[in-house]
């Protein structure tokens, strides 16, 4: 029997409702008479970032006169007066992996990091002009709104996940569910599909071997073909279970290299996307680190990010290749650092290709949802052609492009709710988003079975990359990978 002075009979009768297990256990209560968390001190951590980015960037454009010092000034400013109207979820929060993470990171990517990049080492391609300081300014104020909007959302969903005094990490249960039948039998349906998507070996060969356009030359676009794209994922959610299942030690074993292996494989299938592998990554990451109670070293953890960013970028570089040879078009980039600083602010739309869309719209009416609409119903076979020419991607591809029927470059969420409804369009994508971020938070703290909080996982990666990303992106990710 457990005595009533225990560690968990204290944790049970100071919060009922939440089940406290070996895996996770509470932290130990507070000395009486000490500060709770988030004040004093705590208050000026999440400020830390907006001050340091806004301060040096005013500075300097008052001292040196140089008014593109007032693109980070204006990132950090928008940043630090959202922080400060929700200092409580306006910060990375422990778990590290946990939903509302994702998207919070990539709004102070854009607001924090790219300004600077776009001064320190401006994005330069063959045809490529920056749009006006204004337009870029504009662009931040709107990202920064949509930001304030999407921590207010947080913020709408009443009961929050209790935290320990001490440590702030949330307090849940971890087991792993399912059967391994039901993982096999995952597993199954999963090749089947992936059978159906290829058909020969030498296809699947051609494909993972980064010749993709030789693959794709001879491909037909067949209802046998389509349907494998519906049941692919299964392969994906099959190998977690099976991982999970069968893993008993905290640390890295060779098994799990294994399965790594085999899910980045398994993942990376739909066209080089490598948002499908690396949400399905790190979803599992997720939970494994649930199941492993946080013990997993940094050297790990940073090992793992290592192969995932690696990995991602390598599948970038093939997606790039095929896609342009596909339309006659020669790649000619920089190499190194460089091209990594030029990568981050194009696929996470910097403020050059934010005002962009601005300008390409300016003066002209509000499209009251049609572009929307259009971009959400893309993906949709059959049903989603009569969409296709006019979606947000078609109308912004068609600006860079002209008439070639490319559309390789991907609009921004934010950008294109303002094409829509102006100001009050972009406030409502922020507020759904947080909502949407608030509520996978809470499955993921507060569900103690695996498949949810994976699926919770997984759907706030995207949830993060709705925030850089486009409509036609998450509706597509939903539509053949949900």
């Amino acid at each position: 029997m457990l005595k009533t002075d225990s560690p968990d009979v204290q944790a049970r009768d100071r919060f009922p409702t939440e089940r406290v297990t070996s895996w996770h256990r509470c932290a130990i209560p507070q000395a009486e008479g000490a500060k709770p968390p988030g004040s004093g001190v705590g208050l000026l951590i999440p400020l830390l970032p907006g001050i340091v980015v806004t301060v040096p960037a005013m500075v300097g454009a008052l001292m040196l006169g140089d008014e593109r010092l007032l693109l980070p000034a204006v990132g950090g400013l928008m940043h630090l007066l959202a922080t400060l109207a929700f200092p409580s979820v306006a910060r990375l929060r422990r778990p590290l992996l946990r939903p509302a993470n994702f998207p919070f990171a990539a709004f102070s990517l854009q607001l924090l990091v790219l300004p600077w990049l776009t001064v320190l080492a401006p994005y330069e391609r063959p045809g490529f002009a920056a749009p006006s300081l204004t337009l870029e300014s504009q662009s931040l104020f709107l990202i920064g709104l949509a930001f304030f909007c999407m921590l207010a959302g947080q913020k709408l969903l009443p009961g929050a996940p209790r935290h320990s005094a001490q440590t702030g990490v949330p307090q849940f249960a971890s087991r792993a569910d399912g059967s391994t039948f039901i993982a096999w039998i995952f597993i199954a349906v999963g090749l089947v599909g992936f059978w159906m998507y290829f058909q020969d070996p030498a296809s699947l060969v051609n494909y993972y071997s980064g010749s993709y356009a030789v693959q794709k030359a001879v491909q037909s676009h067949t209802v046998v073909q389509g349907v494998s794209t519906f049941i692919r994922p299964f392969l994906n959610v099959g190998l977690v279970l099976l991982w999970v299942r069968g893993r008993s030690a905290a640390r890295l074993q060779l098994r799990d290299a294994v399965f790594f292996l085999l899910l980045l494989l398994a993942a990376s299938s739909y066209s080089y996307n490598r948002g499908q592998a690396v949400a399905t990554i790190v979803a599992t990451a997720a939970v494994l680190l649930v199941l492993s109670g946080h013990r997993t070293s940094r050297f790990t953890a940073a090992l793992g990010l290592l192969l995932v960013v690696g990995a991602s970028f390598q599948m970038g570089q093939l997606r790039e290749q095929n896609n342009f040879a596909s339309y006659g078009l020669t790649v000619n980039r920089s190499s190194g650092g460089e091209r990594f600083l030029q990568d981050l602010q194009l696929y996470g739309n910097g403020p050059q290709f934010a005002g962009f869309m601005l300008e390409i719209r300016a003066g002209e009416p509000l499209l009251l949802g049609d572009s929307i609409y259009r971009s959400l119903i893309s993906p949709l076979p059959i049903l989603g052609a009569a969409g296709r020419s006019d979606s947000g991607t078609a109308l912004y591809n068609r600006a860079i492009y002209g008439a070639l029927n490319v559309r390789d470059q991907i609009p921004l969420a934010t950008i294109e709710s303002y094409w829509n409804g102006g100001v009050p369009a972009v406030m409502i994508f922020g507020l759904l988003l947080g909502t949407a971020v608030g509520w996978l938070d809470r499955v993921f703290l507060r569900s103690d079975r695996m498949v949810p909080r994976f699926a919770a996982a997984f759907y706030g990666y995207w949830a993060g990359m709705a925030v850089i990303s486009s409509y036609e992106v998450i509706a597509q990710i939903v539509i053949y990978i949900a």
